[in-house]
């Protein structure tokens, strides 16, 4: 079913031994790609093989862009955890019980739009994503940082240490 249909951030090294099973787009950043899944139970995924991408497409629906709908659908709200200080986003942490946070991260109009002063990412393993507005003071800033440099040595699936600038999740592959 196309509506179980969502996108996945994955290390590129996935795709560097030219076995992977389905197709997948370059983001900016040298070492991400997105590919989609198909959640097949509340916690149970599987990734969309070659078959299963044309079978789609075929149909006359856009993988990604479709994926990109479900993932809108399912992303309220769009971040689980945070802290606020002060009535002010220190971070929001997205950490959706379907393990793809960082997914959230591709909502760049919806970040966009909760955060008009600009936001950093933080993009430490691929169940976790941050956001930090580029408001917050220094110390708040080095909070998100450490936060989440933890979140990328604890990972299961470690993605990027650091915080970043958003562009780095823009598709540069159709």
């Amino acid at each position: 079913m196309v509506e179980t249909l969502l996108p996945i951030v994955v290390p590129r090294s996935y795709f560097r031994l030219g076995n992977w099973p389905g197709f997948h787009r370059r983001l900016r950043h040298p070492d991400l790609a997105v590919t989609w899944v198909e959640l097949t139970a509340p916690d149970a995924m599987s990734y969309v093989n070659v078959e299963r991408y044309r079978q789609i497409e075929a149909r006359g629906v856009d993988v990604h862009e479709a994926a990109m709908a479900n993932l809108r659908a399912v992303s309220r709200p769009l971040a689980t955890h945070g802290k606020i200080v002060g009535g002010r986003t220190v971070f929001q942490v997205m950490m959706h019980a379907d393990g793809l946070g960082t997914s959230r991260l591709l909502l760049s109009p919806e970040l966009n739009e909760a955060f008009p002063e600009g936001y950093w990412l933080g993009i430490p393993e691929r169940g976790c994503g941050i956001v930090v507005p580029k408001s917050v003071s220094p110390d708040d800033y080095d909070e998100a940082l450490q936060l989440t440099s933890r979140c990328f040595q604890d990972g299961t699936t470690p993605l990027l240490p650091g915080l970043l600038e958003p562009n780095v999740l823009d598709v540069i592959e159709p």
